[in-house]
């Protein structure tokens, strides 16, 4: 339980860092992972800057409960481009045993890129987010080197718990690939962590540098999803998705608010 003064420097603490995040021209592709003011759920967010038209020209789709993927706005507009990087399932969730006991709990995975699938198909055969996470580095995209950004979230009985990693090329040259991975088992209320690609724009933009930042999760889902999609730079600003799990096991729900609607 916070203090008060703990409690006065956290909300402060937010807010300046979502001040900073509004003030971003272009901090890439996001993940946010939290807990709601409520404690009766965690959220999940991720969402999409683009500065190209191939980048800009995608949006968020929920094609279950809580499956999330992305999606060509304009189909024509993308004839002959690789789209490798930039479609892929955002959100899914797997039912992975309880280490508690013997039924299974729902984990949540959220991410930028194809690990997502990795990870809720290893998952089932028992590899550990660190086994997967080892697997896996930044994207090809030459010079940018895309890092892979990714969350994991459960609730262990009314414990919300998470794990978050930044999969980013070495500063050093080569192939080396600095794999940062953060254990959350404490989350304060109405707050979330946040990770995300890049820490500016820039040709290349530069990798985010730093660690998960608390920013403030206050409201109702869709309340959270405004706060953050305002955030964001307008003109760069593609797509932003909420996922509402709750501590009851019911089924998770999402949010979504798109740039762009779907041509043809």
């Amino acid at each position: 339980m916070l203090t008060e003064s703990e409690h006065i420097k956290l909300r402060l603490q937010a807010k300046v860092n979502l001040l900073k995040l509004s003030e971003n021209q272009y901090p890439g592709r996001i993940v946010i992972v939290g807990l709601n003011e409520a404690a009766n759920a965690m959220y999940q967010l991720v969402a999409i800057t683009g500065r190209s038209a191939s980048s800009r020209n995608r949006r968020y789709k929920a094609v279950a409960s809580s499956r999330l993927v992305t999606e060509v706005a304009d189909e024509a507009a993308m004839a002959g481009q690789d789209t490798t990087n930039i479609i892929y399932t955002a959100m899914a969730e797997v039912a992975v045993p309880n280490p508690a006991g013997s039924d299974y709990i729902s984990l949540h995975v959220a991410s930028n890129g194809h690990q997502t699938d990795a990870i809720t198909s290893r998952y089932s055969n028992k590899s550990s987010f660190h086994d997967i996470m080892g697997s896996w580095q930044y994207e090809n995209d030459p010079p940018i080197w895309t890092p892979r950004i990714t969350a994991i979230a459960s609730w262990n009985g009314n414990t919300p718990i998470a794990q978050m990693a930044i999969l980013r090329k070495s500063a050093f040259g080569g192939d080396g690939c600095d794999r940062c991975v953060y254990e959350i088992d404490q989350f304060p209320i109405g707050y979330g962590y946040c990770i995300r690609t890049y820490e500016e724009d820039g040709n290349p933009p530069p990798s985010f540098s730093g660690h998960p930042y608390v920013l403030p999760l206050q409201g109702r889902a869709m309340d959270v999803l405004k706060t953050i999609w305002e955030a964001l730079n307008e003109p760069n600003r593609v797509a932003i998705a909420i996922k509402i799990i709750p501590t009851d096991r019911s089924p998770a729900t999402i949010m979504i608010q798109n740039k762009y609607e779907k041509v043809g």
